[in-house]
């Protein structure tokens, strides 16, 4: 007999956003809150498999990495070198600390994500690339035609990323992706490295 369907309800939706609201809140930083809001108001593909139907909403409130960010935002304080870091605290100008750059890393990595949401609504499929290090000079941006380099950023139009971001150390973002799924690995210094997987959808 197979598996019942786990399929995302209101109420855990409502108890999801309200935990996001509060620790948008601790944090004070709205403009973080807005990229959040936008991934999860964005249509997503659903994969229906072994029984279940599970959204990219659902992969990603049960992945690790969104157990590690659950875990950071839970800290209304500034981060230090030997503690967590918070991402809602993070700016460029504080990435100075392994904390601070961790936390800065959790917050690029969603902002590609849900960049590439929004890419995968329109264009159906992820753009395809092997070991691609986000934020380097062939991946300044996301565009309809993929990862371009600064120059061709410059002419194109309808970005998706209008500019990448790039690790505020010395590790990568890198994107890997067949256009079916992708995996997006970040390197953390003070907590577990991060690898967010999007498995391709059945037709």
């Amino acid at each position: 007999m197979p598996p019942p369907s786990i399929k995302i309800i209101p109420r855990r939706r409502l108890m999801l956003f309200t935990f996001l609201i509060i620790v948008a809140l601790i944090g004070g930083s709205f403009q973080y809150w807005d990229k959040i809001i936008g991934f999860f108001q964005s249509a997503s593909p659903i994969e229906e498999t072994a029984g279940e139907t599970i959204s990219d909403a659902d992969r990603l409130f049960k992945s690790d990495f969104w157990q590690s960010l659950k875990l950071y935002g839970r800290l209304p304080i500034e981060p230090r070198p030997t503690g967590r870091a918070n991402p809602f605290l993070a700016t460029l100008g504080s990435a100075n600390t392994p904390g601070s750059r961790d936390a800065l890393r959790v917050r690029h990595a969603l902002t590609i994500i849900s960049a590439l949401a929004k890419y995968r609504q329109d264009i159906s499929l992820y753009p395809k690339g092997e070991s691609v290090e986000v934020g380097a000079e062939g991946a300044r941006c996301l565009a309809p035609a993929g990862w371009l380099s600064k120059e061709a950023c410059e002419k194109a139009v309808n970005q998706y990323l209008d500019s990448a971001p790039r690790d505020p150390g010395n590790n990568k973002y890198l994107y890997t992706s067949d256009g079916a799924s992708y995996t997006l690995k970040v390197d953390l210094e003070t907590a577990p490295d991060l690898e967010y997987t999007v498995p391709a959808t059945k037709p």
